[in-house]
């Protein structure tokens, strides 16, 4: 993609999330090779896409890089979780950034917090209603395996988990929603050196919480893979990873980027309604050749009505129109419209209405 606007200076080790509510990815920190920084970037889906830089009000956290940023949708915020401050210092500090009002403050918690890390990774259970701390590397071990977790009422408690994994720093970590799991892979391994971890490591995070290795199939990328990003995408319910490097160097700059599909499920239940606060929707692929993925979470139990519209406003073809639970719902659209006939070429609208509430992605079709 080629984006408008000014781009933010060059960085590494800064954090990237995707705030679905405004279509916009936010950026945050990062070291730009002299200092560390504590700007906030928006990356917004415009057609074409456009960078701004995020005016926010309030105390910042301190500039910093190799630390964690996850969204909790539900509060409508960004949380920052440690990382590497000015002179190499670990933290575990944990600041919020509300996104409707764009002003900082530190996080106010209670009960004791984790050792100070870096390099670690971290997940919202939005289920749970809790910020998942794993691993990482600080001053009390060179390579953590502890599991932390940030409650929304701002309670840090441990988490006690059943089975196995290697203390790590560097991996990636990313929530499976549907099955309510904690899939992480790679990273810089305590037994690194004799000990190439191909496998993904599972944490059930409903019930009791217990680890599980699952050796993934088909072509895996590097072993001891680190610094290395990954992203879940919901349309078609699979891990992406792209870039990092091993303890033998970087990866070329041509190497692939890899996707981990996950087992699809069938009579999984929906997360409960109080964990979604707003009627969310995603389309998919982009552009579509034919079949269309569209999921959506709806609040609250209502008739959902999705219809395809073109650019003048016209109805091209009714999608769906039935009675939906509340929580997240998957659908795939054949690509047909009223009397059998394909809709053709074009740009189009996906409309998604309830009784009290509406939502609309772009559609492009290519034949």
């Amino acid at each position: 993609i080629t984006p408008t606007g000014t781009p933010p200076a060059p960085r590494y080790f800064q954090t990237g999330v995707w705030d679905a509510t405004r279509r916009r990815m936010l950026v945050f920190g990062g070291y730009d090779g002299g200092s560390y920084r504590n700007d906030l970037w928006a990356l917004t889906l415009n057609d074409p896409p456009e960078w701004s830089a995020v005016s926010t009000t309030g105390t910042p956290p301190p500039a910093r890089a190799k630390h964690t940023a996850v969204i909790d949708a539900s509060r409508d915020r960004m949380i920052v979780f440690g990382g590497e401050t000015t002179g190499g210092v670990a933290n575990n500090d944990a600041w919020e950034v509300n996104l409707s009002t764009l002003a900082w403050n530190q996080v106010s918690t209670s009960g004791a917090p984790p050792p100070e890390r870096s390099w670690h990774s971290a997940i919202y259970d939005a289920q749970g209603d809790r910020m998942v701390v794993y691993g990482g590397t600080g001053p009390s071990a060179g390579h953590l395996g502890d599991l932390w977790a940030l409650g929304g009422n701002g309670v840090w408690s441990p988490i006690a988990a059943t089975g196995t994994t290697l203390s790590r720093y560097a991996h990636s970590a990313v929530l499976d929603p549907q099955t309510r799991e904690m899939l992480v892979w790679g990273g810089d391994l305590a037994t690194q050196q004799s000990y190439p971890d191909d496998s993904v490591h599972v944490l059930s995070l409903g019930g009791s919480p217990a680890w599980q290795s699952r050796p993934p199939q088909g072509q895996v990328p590097f072993s001891y893979m680190r610094f290395h990003t990954v992203s879940y995408d919901p349309i078609h319910r699979a891990m992406l990873q792209v870039g990092g490097g091993t303890v033998f160097g970087l990866a070329p700059s041509n190497y692939p980027a890899f996707q981990l599909s996950l087992p699809q499920l069938v009579g999984v239940p929906s997360p409960p309604s109080h964990t979604i606060s707003r009627l969310q929707l995603a389309v998919g692929p982009q552009p579509s050749h034919g079949e269309t993925r569209i999921s959506f979470d709806l609040p609250s139990a209502a008739t959902v009505r999705i219809a395809l519209i073109d650019l003048a406003g016209r109805n091209i073809a009714r999608v769906d129109e039935a009675a939906r639970a509340a929580g997240h719902h998957e659908l795939v659209w054949s690509g047909a419209a009223a009397g059998g006939s394909h809709v053709g070429p074009g740009m189009y609208w996906v409309r998604l209405s309830t009784a009290t509430d509406a939502v609309t992605r772009k559609l492009v079709i290519v034949e």
